[in-house]
């Protein structure tokens, strides 16, 4: 699963998928991705993707990025995010 969630952050950066699919995929995945880790961190997970994925969405409103909604560092983070809960999920 984190396999798809990453093609789709380097699908989403080189044009070759859409905004809309892409916030679809990550509601789908990446909140089941991250149910197995305990209680706390499960939930800090997806206070913080849930902010990442509204400020996304968003973005949605912008060609560029702009003072507000960097569409580029937005994507940063949801790397980070990722690699975040990669390593959470590996420590189990």
């Amino acid at each position: 699963m984190s396999a798809a969630l990453r093609s789709s952050l380097d699908d989403l950066r080189a044009g070759r998928q859409n905004i809309d699919d892409f916030l679809r995929l990550w509601r789908r995945e990446a909140p089941a991705y991250c149910a197995p880790l305990p209680p706390p961190l499960s939930t800090r997970f997806a206070e913080v993707l849930e902010d990442l994925m509204t400020r996304l969405e968003a973005s949605r409103l912008f060609d560029a990025d702009s003072c507000s909604f960097s569409r580029s560092d937005l994507l940063s983070h949801l790397d980070v995010w990722l690699d975040k809960a990669d390593a959470r999920r590996a420590a189990l």
